[in-house]
Protein backbone atom coordinates (compact mmCIF):
# COMPACT_ATOMS: atom_id res chain seq x y z
CA UNK A 1 0.00 0.00 0.00
CA UNK A 2 2.99 2.34 0.35
CA UNK A 3 2.26 5.79 1.71
CA UNK A 4 -1.41 5.89 0.70
CA UNK A 5 -4.16 4.87 3.10
CA UNK A 6 -7.81 4.27 2.29
CA UNK A 7 -10.28 6.73 3.71
CA UNK A 8 -11.71 3.91 5.83
CA UNK A 9 -8.36 3.86 7.60
CA UNK A 10 -8.29 7.63 8.19
CA UNK A 11 -10.33 10.00 10.32
CA UNK A 12 -12.10 13.33 9.90
CA UNK A 13 -10.32 16.18 11.61
CA UNK A 14 -11.57 19.55 12.73
CA UNK A 15 -9.49 22.71 12.90
CA UNK A 16 -9.97 26.43 13.21
CA UNK A 17 -7.66 29.44 13.33
CA UNK A 18 -7.58 32.99 11.92
CA UNK A 19 -10.25 32.83 9.24
CA UNK A 20 -9.89 29.10 8.65
CA UNK A 21 -12.98 27.11 9.56
CA UNK A 22 -13.25 23.42 10.27
CA UNK A 23 -13.55 20.82 7.56
CA UNK A 24 -14.12 17.14 8.05
CA UNK A 25 -15.06 14.06 6.11
CA UNK A 26 -18.75 14.97 6.20
CA UNK A 27 -18.58 18.04 3.94
CA UNK A 28 -20.93 18.07 0.97
CA UNK A 29 -18.25 18.69 -1.62
CA UNK A 30 -15.75 15.94 -2.34
CA UNK A 31 -13.00 18.51 -2.80
CA UNK A 32 -13.48 20.02 0.63
CA UNK A 33 -13.43 16.62 2.29
CA UNK A 34 -9.77 16.21 1.50
CA UNK A 35 -8.50 19.39 3.15
CA UNK A 36 -7.75 20.17 6.78
CA UNK A 37 -8.73 23.84 6.56
CA UNK A 38 -11.24 26.15 4.96
CA UNK A 39 -10.78 29.85 4.32
CA UNK A 40 -14.19 31.42 4.88
CA UNK A 41 -13.08 34.61 3.12
CA UNK A 42 -13.06 32.75 -0.21
CA UNK A 43 -16.22 31.99 -2.21
CA UNK A 44 -18.00 28.78 -1.21
CA UNK A 45 -17.88 27.43 -4.76
CA UNK A 46 -14.15 28.12 -5.17
CA UNK A 47 -11.36 25.59 -4.85
CA UNK A 48 -9.27 28.41 -3.33
CA UNK A 49 -11.48 28.13 -0.24
CA UNK A 50 -9.91 24.84 0.82
CA UNK A 51 -6.42 24.68 2.34
CA UNK A 52 -3.99 21.97 3.40
CA UNK A 53 -4.91 18.94 1.28
CA UNK A 54 -4.09 15.48 2.61
CA UNK A 55 -5.47 13.06 0.03
CA UNK A 56 -6.69 12.42 -3.50
CA UNK A 57 -10.43 11.62 -3.19
CA UNK A 58 -9.67 7.98 -2.43
CA UNK A 59 -6.50 7.71 -0.33
CA UNK A 60 -4.81 9.63 2.44
CA UNK A 61 -1.19 10.31 1.46
CA UNK A 62 1.47 10.51 4.13
CA UNK A 63 3.52 12.96 2.04
CA UNK A 64 0.51 15.31 1.86
CA UNK A 65 0.00 15.07 5.62
CA UNK A 66 3.69 15.87 6.20
CA UNK A 67 3.47 18.82 3.81
CA UNK A 68 0.32 20.14 5.49
CA UNK A 69 1.96 19.85 8.90
CA UNK A 70 5.08 21.66 7.72
CA UNK A 71 3.25 24.47 5.90
CA UNK A 72 0.81 25.00 8.76
CA UNK A 73 3.76 25.35 11.16
CA UNK A 74 5.54 27.71 8.79
CA UNK A 75 2.49 30.00 8.59
CA UNK A 76 1.61 29.66 12.29
CA UNK A 77 -1.70 27.80 11.84
CA UNK A 78 -1.18 25.91 15.07
CA UNK A 79 -4.52 24.05 15.09
CA UNK A 80 -3.97 22.71 11.60
CA UNK A 81 -0.37 21.82 12.38
CA UNK A 82 -1.52 19.84 15.42
CA UNK A 83 -4.34 18.15 13.47
CA UNK A 84 -1.88 17.11 10.73
CA UNK A 85 0.57 15.84 13.37
CA UNK A 86 -2.25 13.83 14.96
CA UNK A 87 -3.22 12.35 11.59
CA UNK A 88 0.46 11.53 10.90
CA UNK A 89 0.65 9.75 14.25
CA UNK A 90 -2.46 7.74 13.42
CA UNK A 91 -1.01 6.75 10.04
CA UNK A 92 2.27 5.74 11.69
CA UNK A 93 0.36 3.62 14.23
CA UNK A 94 -1.65 2.05 11.42
CA UNK A 95 1.54 1.11 9.58
CA UNK A 96 3.14 -0.24 12.77
CA UNK A 97 0.04 -2.34 13.46
CA UNK A 98 0.04 -3.77 9.94
CA UNK A 99 3.74 -4.60 10.17
CA UNK A 100 3.20 -6.30 13.51
CA UNK A 101 0.32 -8.37 12.08
CA UNK A 102 2.39 -9.33 9.05
CA UNK A 103 5.31 -10.37 11.26
CA UNK A 104 3.03 -12.45 13.50
CA UNK A 105 1.50 -14.12 10.45
CA UNK A 106 4.93 -14.84 8.93
CA UNK A 107 6.29 -16.32 12.17
CA UNK A 108 3.27 -18.60 12.59
CA UNK A 109 3.71 -20.19 9.14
Amino acid sequence: MGNAYSIKEAIGLTTSLHGLRRTDLLWNTAFGKWHLGEDDEEAEDSKRRYKFPYGDFQNVHRCAVLSAESRAGQYKFTDIELAAAHLRGMLDALVAGKRSSEQEHASST
